[in-house]
């Protein structure tokens, strides 16, 4: 049985992160781990490795270069994941 996709969403407005998250289970249904920062996605990525990432639209440009860089740091792991 194949394994559903896995998201990360970075969404710190907690009425947007549980509209993600019916979408997620119910649209998608996909595993979805909502978290409120970049620092928190970056922890999040050691855990486990996402078939996607969603960013915030108002993720700052700092925090989008870490993530990138978290990502390409990864090599082979990170190579797959969309953002």
């Amino acid at each position: 049985m194949p394994q559903s996709p896995h998201i990360l969403a970075i969404e710190p407005d907690r009425r947007q992160a549980s509209k993600l998250t019916a979408l997620a289970r119910q649209a998608l249904q996909a595993e979805l781990d909502v978290v409120e920062s970049a620092q928190d996605a970056i922890a999040a990525l050691d855990r486990r490795v996402p078939d996607l990432v969603l960013t915030s639209l108002l993720l700052s440009p700092k925090d989008d270069a870490l993530l990138s860089d978290k990502l390409r740091d990864m090599d082979a792991a990170g190579d797959h994941v969309q953002t």
